[in-house]
């Protein structure tokens, strides 16, 4: 760990930290578990531009949504960048990612029972009152993705990108979205699916988004669709919905 992140965190928290790398690592941030003598902290640390830039939203997000206590995410303690890379600190949470868990259960009971929960919390998620409507989420989506494509930093294509601003699906009422609902992050706790991680795509969209991404997983387990669904009651995708959000879309994030 460079000494001086090393201090600037030690700073920021008032004491002394050791820092460790966490032995789960995702694809855009290298993560490491700050402990103090007596809490534990996450960081997060980009280098990659267009991942610098996610991680600054993601702080944002953490921000904008810390007021709605509704919303179990992490808590923000501080975003800061220099030149080179763009560094993000919150609380850590003592859970384990529902994938996870998944592989670590006993029983097909106990499978149902974890993903009913995470169709319950998404369900929970995507009922809270929104109070502005912009439906503009998918155009931004697309004008997102279409850059990315051109600079060839997503798999998704231009020839795809075409199809999918074409067929676009009939609007549904936006409601607050993870962004990035998958398997891998969200936390169990307890038994239950009871945060949410990597909320840089946290913000007001399509739900259709997040439950394409939620059972991604499941499509070839009818077992498991089952379970998530005795959870998540508020609306089922088509298969053409599935397939817009999940194979279209996801493909350029």
């Amino acid at each position: 760990m460079d000494k001086n992140v090393l201090r600037y965190v030690e700073n920021v928290l008032k004491r002394p930290v050791e820092i460790e790398k966490l032995a789960f690592q995702g694809c855009t941030s290298e993560v490491f578990k700050v402990s103090t003598n007596a809490e534990a902290y996450v960081l997060k640390i980009s280098s990659e531009r267009k991942y610098r830039e996610w991680l600054k939203n993601e702080a944002l997000a953490m921000h904008k949504f810390a007021v709605l206590k509704e919303v179990a995410i992490p808590k923000l303690i501080t975003f800061w960048e220099d030149k080179d890379r763009s560094y993000l600190l919150m609380s850590y949470i003592q859970g384990i990612t529902l994938r996870k868990a998944l592989e670590q259960v006993n029983s097909n009971r106990e499978r149902a029972q974890l993903l009913t929960s995470f169709g319950c919390f998404l369900n929970n998620f995507h009922a809270l009152t929104v109070k502005e409507q912009s439906n503009d989420w998918l155009d931004r989506q697309l004008q997102t993705g279409y850059h990315y494509a051109l600079e060839e930093e997503c798999d998704g294509d231009l020839k795809l990108w075409e199809f999918l601003n074409v067929h676009r699906p009939n609007a549904v009422r936006d409601t607050f979205i993870h962004g990035d609902c998958t398997i891998d992050n969200v936390l169990v706790v307890d038994g239950k699916v009871a945060y949410f991680i990597d909320v840089a795509g946290m913000t007001v969209g399509d739900p259709r988004y997040d439950e394409a991404l939620a059972i991604r997983q499941m499509m070839n387990q009818l077992s498991d669709l089952f379970a998530f669904y005795e959870g998540y009651t508020r609306y089922k995708s088509s298969v053409l919905e599935f397939a817009f959000f999940n194979d279209g879309l996801y493909e350029f994030f």
